[in-house]
């Protein structure tokens, strides 16, 4: 009896083109179950594997094969589409610009120097970081002194957070909706005499059941929070979920928020091995939206600062006074 270690070559790329399309379903299906949206999160990765698949299937002459796999590769483009083409956005800075940056600094990320220069070099007006410890805290408040107006919750775990402005906060509060206890930072900025409401959100990643109905009710109450803003608003942060997953969609389908990735061919914004040559391995986790009083000029990522997440930076134009 001949025993198989390896599938036959026809039957493995079955099983692949199988399996991402499952992927690319999720998206449709995924309220209904945590695992479901899950795996929702992985459609960089499922549409770059079913075009894999396609060449491989037109190279072998499979024409049956080829068309059922283009067909999953356009749903999977369909999920992809707002986030590609040209933005058509201005990329000059400007006084007349709101500039915002979030990151994810990575709390056992020694690059304090690092990260504090690429901050200095936003001359963003509104900052907000994630999984800030107390000596992350000491070292961006000790080198971000033009920075007078600060609302932060320092922790020993991976959910502190800092939120730094130029300008006056009118108003800051810190709600914590789950029963883990990640906070929401919600301020009011005046902003040259408008106010303006940020949200800066790092909730728990939702990679069981228990952490996924915390995500879930973290960014619901983020929602209620967008929903019942009478000004001008922006949310930013390590959301922990990729704009195919239904908990993002929360803050997106009630609220006519825009992402600044829309547009800018920028899929991922999260390496699961840092500094590690494996490809595929990132996902779209941290996110800037904005509400329609908002007009977009440009939009920048930035990777290499130590963390396993990359910096964005937005410049934003209020066009619609409240």
């Amino acid at each position: 009896m001949k025993v198989r270690f390896f599938p036959q070559p026809k039957a493995f790329l079955a099983r692949l083109s199988l399996g991402s399309g499952i992927i690319l379903f999720l998206p449709f299906i995924n309220s209904w179950h945590w695992i479901l949206d899950l795996g929702s999160h992985f459609q960089v990765q499922a549409v770059t594997l079913q075009l894999l698949l396609l060449i491989t299937y037109l190279l072998l002459k499979s024409w049956k094969a080829s068309a059922i796999t283009a067909g999953l590769l356009l749903i999977g483009m369909w999920h992809l589409f707002p986030f590609l083409g040209r933005s058509g956005t201005e990329k000059e800075p400007s006084n007349d610009f709101l500039r915002v940056t979030t990151l994810n600094v990575l709390s056992s990320n020694l690059k304090f120097e690092q990260v504090t220069d690429y901050l200095k070099k936003q001359e963003s007006d509104i900052i907000f970081l994630s999984e800030i410890t107390e000596i992350w805290h000491r070292a961006i408040t000790k080198e971000l002194s033009s920075y007078p107006h600060t609302y932060t919750e320092t922790r020993s775990d991976n959910f502190g957070t800092l939120l730094l402005s130029r300008h006056p906060l009118k108003k800051q509060q810190r709600l914590h909706p789950t029963y883990s206890g990640e906070p929401i930072i919600h301020a009011e900025i005046d902003y040259k005499g408008t106010l303006i409401t940020v949200l800066g959100l790092h909730p728990i990643p939702p990679v069981g059941a228990a952490s996924s109905r915390d995500n879930y009710e973290y960014l619901r109450t983020a929602n209620t929070l967008a929903c019942a803003a009478k000004t001008p608003l922006i949310i930013m942060g390590d959301f922990n979920a990729t704009p195919w997953g239904a908990n993002y969609r929360l803050l997106t389908q009630q609220t006519n928020l825009q992402s600044c990735a829309n547009g800018e061919n920028r899929l991922t914004t999260w390496e699961a091995f840092q500094n590690t040559w494996v490809p595929f391995d990132g996902l779209m986790l941290d996110h800037i939206l904005y509400s329609p009083e908002f007009k977009k000029h440009s939009y920048l990522t930035t990777s290499g600062l130590g963390s396993d997440h990359d910096g964005l930076t937005s410049d934003l134009e209020l066009i619609i006074q409240p």
